[in-house]
């Protein structure tokens, strides 16, 4: 198991401390974004960098209420590398203790942050750039959600006629061919769906999480219709997966940055509640919008 070494003044996160050495105001501003209908207010002494996010969330901003409030001090690259921390390789959630609160770091994508999913409070210092914010975001969001019985799952998501149909799969499975080939309706995201359960079902959402980073993104939502595993083929063909296999797939494409047991477990309950709700196919393609017509075939 890697090990996560930070010392105990990032435990603590001086935010005060670093915001006032980056910025002569003391005052604070925010900005309020919804992903996924969870709301949370952004909060910095930084408005330059408040401003750099505005830009980057314009489609999520909200005026709800905040479930999680972020305190973010912005830092220069050599600041967040000066030897204060040493971090795997790799993006990481990790439990402290036996308590509520998680350290999430990655150096490839300069950011550190302690999270509590019961205060629903988290301090963060981050590379000063949008990208390395952005990468942060996914993160937590991906923490938020597995405590919230929803995942982030390696899908593009497409509204047919209203319902949502998410098609998933390894890399190189053609979740963007999919998406690109849907000419006509409405896309959701191209990369990363958000699901979470509503009213005994479950809905899918578009999400800021993209590998364009100027790509115009989808705040909507729709209920979820169908789960498609994708298969390339010469000839289109649908055919539903037994649960035990749906369940297997499924958890193949989440999206995770932990080794922690209990989120582990979380993120399979949930994978098994959503094949419970929603139908699993292994959908054959054609590398043309031809596809639709088999998905779209009565019974």
């Amino acid at each position: 198991m890697v090990k996560l070494r930070i010392k105990t003044k990032i435990m603590s996160i001086r935010s005060k401390q670093t915001l006032n050495a980056q910025c002569p105001s003391s005052r604070t501003e925010k900005l309020s974004i919804s992903i996924g209908g969870t709301n949370c207010a952004i909060m910095s002494q930084d408005t330059r960098f408040l401003d750099l996010l505005r830009a980057r969330y314009q489609w999520f901003e909200s005026s709800g209420p905040a479930v999680y409030e972020i305190l973010v001090s912005p830092l220069p690259l050599e600041e967040l590398a000066s030897g204060d921390m040493a971090l795997p390789p790799y993006p990481l959630v990790k439990k402290v203790n036996s308590g509520d609160s998680y350290i999430i770091g990655c150096p490839n994508s300069p950011f550190v942050a302690v999270a509590n999913t019961s205060s629903k409070k988290v301090l963060a210092k981050i590379g000063n750039s949008p990208y390395f914010f952005d990468n942060f975001l996914c993160v937590l969001y991906n923490l938020i959600l597995t405590n919230e019985d929803g995942l982030l799952l390696h899908a593009s998501a497409v509204s047919e006629r209203g319902q949502g149909c998410v098609f998933f799969g390894p890399f190189g499975s053609g979740k963007s061919t999919v998406a690109r080939l849907s000419e006509g309706r409405s896309i959701l995201t191209y990369d990363l769906a958000l699901i979470k359960p509503h009213h005994g079902g479950y809905r899918v959402y578009g999400t800021p999480f993209q590998g364009d980073f100027m790509l115009r993104q989808s705040h909507a939502r729709v209920e979820l219709n169908g789960l498609y595993l994708l298969k390339k083929d010469l000839e289109n063909g649908l055919r539903p997966l037994d649960k035990a296999q749906a369940v297997k797939e499924l958890c193949g494409c989440v999206l995770s940055f932990s080794n922690d047991s209990h989120l582990m477990s979380r993120i399979h309950n949930t994978c098994r509640n959503l094949v419970d709700a929603v139908p699993v196919y292994e959908l054959h393609f054609r590398p043309d919008p031809s596809f639709w017509q088999v998905m779209n075939e009565p019974g």
